[in-house]
């Protein structure tokens, strides 16, 4: 099962007569017995965990044991400038780290992130000129991710009338989708966005447009490490008066 762009690593355990396929504590199962509940089906693991079961056959987290290689994987950059074959590589490498396991590589990869898909580049410098053109291309290019996700039928029932209120918005056709991003975005629904909550904008981006991560931090006003919608609303040029809270009617 691919689960954002990288392979879980599945396994199968026998408890019983019963053999389970056990994939990141998602319910990816066999069952010799239909009517028994997986162990791992209620737990959810984080980042470069899945789902194990221990010798009495409780579910727990572990890191991920090995990485199958896929023709889907992508090679991606981290925040220290290192290259790893695959997402799954990197969050398992983490999670090994942040645990002291002795398969932990490079104790420094604690607190190493992802920084964008590809392998690492050295990227030019931001000019004054293009981090102002950036927030214009930016917000229109948010309405036509969200027109295109509607025209695959792929948008929630309130972001589709949300896309239809913007369409009759001409002149400031993108001020909702910029909204609707911060919504979307904010996956904890605490109204901020956080360093892995903005992955994935900074993951495809940053190769292509080189202005994103200066453009992000120059958004994080307060420079407390996250961004809160006014901060993302006014690094957008959205006036004042246009900058709502809206999550609430994207998510009922």
């Amino acid at each position: 099962m691919v689960v954002g762009l990288f392979l879980c690593h599945c396994h199968a355990k026998e408890l019983g007569s019963t053999t389970f396929l056990v994939s990141n504590g998602v319910d990816e199962t066999v069952y010799s017995d239909e009517g028994l509940e997986h162990p791992c089906t209620s737990l959810v693991c984080g980042d470069g965990q899945e789902c194990v079961l221990d010798d009495s056959g409780m579910a727990e987290c572990a890191c991920i044991k090995k990485c199958i290689p896929s023709s889907n994987d992508i090679p991606l950059c981290s925040t220290r400038n290192e290259t790893f074959s695959s997402e799954c590589s990197f969050l398992r490498e983490r999670c090994l780290c942040v645990q002291g396991s002795s398969e932990c590589e490079d104790k420094a990869h604690v607190s190493a992130h992802m920084d964008y898909y590809g392998k690492c580049q050295e990227l030019p410098e931001c000019e004054e000129a293009e981090l102002e053109e950036f927030p214009i291309r930016m917000r229109e290019w948010l309405y036509l991710v969200m027109e295109e996700l509607d025209e695959r039928e792929d948008l929630s029932e309130g972001a589709h009338r949300m896309l239809e209120e913007a369409k009759g918005q001409t002149s400031r056709r993108w001020v909702l989708p910029v909204i609707w991003k911060f919504c979307e975005l904010d996956q904890t629904g605490d109204r901020f966005m956080n360093t892995d909550e903005l992955r994935p904008i900074t993951a495809p981006l940053k190769p292509v447009e080189h202005c994103t991560a200066t453009f992000l931090e120059n958004c994080d006003v307060d420079n407390n490490g996250r961004i809160d919608i006014v901060e993302w609303g006014s690094c957008l040029q959205l006036e004042d008066d246009e900058i709502e809270d809206r999550c609430d009617d994207l998510r009922n």
